[in-house]
């Protein structure tokens, strides 16, 4: 916001030609109560742009046990996922989302090709980056990765279960939707299972402030500061007329007509903008707090 607080100094200059010329009744500006409320009006803190990452940096799950003839679904992931969220506290059902499931695709093409099994690969990319690369705008991302031949789906889930840092990721009540994959394919030397979830609430959960609000009062700031550069032109032509002991009263008064329009001018659309800044800054304070839930 520090372009508002410019305009706000570019007013106050103006305040000052204002008690130079008392003896013109028409000049009508701001007051300096006025200028503290516009400077306090934008002092809301910026939108947030870019949601934390909050992968935990959580331990891999490998089986026990093996279980060689067992087999996976992304149906039966996702129907113990949500049971383990009914049981354990009445938690609402993830809803699969298609580009968290590619996100969870490219998560275990990514793990295969290059026979590594962490939440990053060996060049540093992780869910999130994906989710920036495929569109997924959130809020809120996590994963959870498996190696083995499980026992089954339910086999699997209960495994995330036993582990803290996963139980916690899959009964997140902030969580809304979810991707699932799972794949067997050879991994260092042995046919496996690998099993990926990626859990997210989106920004869509979350209305965005209208930025063509902060279009327009960027707009209105340009055209102040274009106009205090035609009163200041005023104020000078009409100091040096009265050095010159006012030689025309008629070009003179004329200056000050035009000086007092184009301060009326500033005092209109200061308004205006104030009043979007203050309409902007409500739905930026909203649209932070839905963040923050």
């Amino acid at each position: 916001m520090k372009k508002f607080l410019i305009s706000v100094a570019i007013f106050i200059s103006l305040v000052v030609f204002g008690f130079y010329f008392l003896k013109l009744p028409e000049v009508s500006l701001p007051t300096l109560t006025e200028m503290s409320d516009y400077i306090g009006a934008t002092s809301t803190r910026k939108i947030i742009q870019k949601a934390e990452e909050k992968i935990a940096e959580l331990p891999p799950v490998l089986s026990k046990k093996d279980y060689p003839e067992s087999l996976l679904s992304v149906g039966g992931i996702l129907e113990w996922t949500n049971k383990q969220r009914k049981d354990n506290g009445s938690l609402p059902a993830l809803s699969q989302n298609s580009k968290l499931t590619r996100i969870a695709a490219l998560r275990i093409k990514d793990m295969f090709e290059k026979e590594y099994f962490e939440h990053k690969s060996p060049s540093g990319v992780g869910a999130s980056d994906i989710a920036y690369d495929v569109g997924y705008k959130f809020i809120l991302v996590g994963e959870n990765i498996a190696l083995g031949n499980f026992s089954g789906d339910d086999g699997l889930v209960q495994a995330w279960m036993d582990s803290p840092g996963h139980r916690a990721n899959i009964l997140n009540k902030r969580y809304a939707e979810i991707g699932i994959a799972a794949e067997k394919g050879l991994y260092k030397g042995k046919k496996v299972w690998l099993a990926v979830q990626i859990f997210g609430r989106p920004l869509s959960l979350c209305d965005e402030p209208d930025y063509s609000i902060k279009k327009v009062i960027d707009e209105g700031e340009g055209k102040i500061a274009l106009l205090d550069i035609k009163a200041k032109a005023y104020y000078f032509e009409i100091e040096s007329m009265e050095k010159e002991k006012i030689k025309d009263i008629g070009e003179y008064n004329k200056k000050i007509g035009e000086y007092n329009g184009v301060v009326r001018e500033i005092k209109l659309l200061s308004g205006e903008i104030k009043n979007l800044v203050d309409k902007y800054n409500s739905k930026v304070k909203i649209f932070n707090t839905c963040l923050e839930k």
